[in-house]
């Protein structure tokens, strides 16, 4: 069966409004003639281009679909994981931060566009059918806070940065925390800077209140001693320096060559 007639079935088989991507068209075939597929179908307007590489069925009574659905897909092609920017965090919390005048010269702003989104990875910029989009690049660190609701608070008064001057006091009014949420708010503070740990931390610190061990979601208690962990076993292989005049051998003791075959067993000449 011809390249064609198979992403042809794949797209008839998707359900209304999904959104596929280039990539998941490549077992298929090689990415030229996949290419070479979706400009037949868009052009015999068989399917919509909504991105570069990022495709919909051209269904009757077809809507678009939002840009954010249009981000998702465009973030997942690439392997790329996506949040709201820090700034759309703050502003849905009533916080701003204040400009600085940016004295780079650019032919394009990087906060020009219709939309801007954080990515654990590359930045970048592409255009759709709503207009550009702009992914900024995030830290894992930050993007593992968003996962909580607390965190996106923290991360709303991480963004704004020192110029807050906010009561922590404040801002469990505005977001109406529970009891528990105040307390995994606390938790939080350990993996936030100095600044914003001293509005967040516990005054005076209570002895039920720790910090997570890791940030990363399946690491949150700390391995015990009795589980293996990895080694290099040293090796007793017996080095001749060039420079020595007597050859003396030194043994190996702090490391270790490794080969496919064993220990790499290294003399002068």
């Amino acid at each position: 069966m011809s390249t064609v007639c198979q992403i042809r079935r794949f797209i008839a088989d998707l359900p209304p409004q999904t959104i596929f991507v280039t990539r998941e068209l490549l077992t298929f075939g090689g990415r030229r003639s996949v290419d070479w597929a979706t400009s037949r179908l868009v052009a015999s307007e068989a399917i919509l281009r909504l991105a570069r590489g990022v495709f919909v069925r051209n269904d009757k009574a077809m809507e678009i679909p939002p840009l954010h659905k249009i981000a998702e897909a465009k973030a997942r092609a690439f392997g790329k994981l996506i949040i709201p920017t820090l700034a759309d965090l703050a502003a849905a919390r009533g916080f701003e931060k204040p400009k600085k005048a940016d004295r780079r010269k650019k032919e394009i702003s990087d906060y020009e566009g219709v939309a801007q989104f954080s990515v654990v990875g590359c930045k970048g910029n592409f255009m759709t059918e709503h207009g550009r989009v702009t992914f900024k690049s995030i830290a894992p660190r930050k993007f593992f806070l968003h996962q909580e609701k607390v965190g996106k608070s923290i991360l709303a008064m991480w963004h704004v940065s020192e110029d807050l001057r906010s009561s922590f006091d404040a801002i469990q009014q505005l977001e109406r925390f529970s009891r528990q949420e105040k307390k995994r708010v606390k938790e939080l503070s350990a993996w936030v800077p100095s600044w914003l740990h001293f509005y967040l931390r516990p005054d005076p610190p209570r002895a039920d209140i720790r910090a997570p061990w890791s940030i990363f979601p399946l690491m949150n208690e700390r391995p015990e001693k009795g589980e293996p962990m990895p080694f290099v076993q040293e090796s007793s292989a017996q080095y001749y320096s060039s420079a020595s005049r007597r050859r003396t051998p030194i043994i190996l003791h702090h490391s270790t060559l490794l080969t496919g075959r064993g220990p790499l067993v290294v003399c002068s000449a």
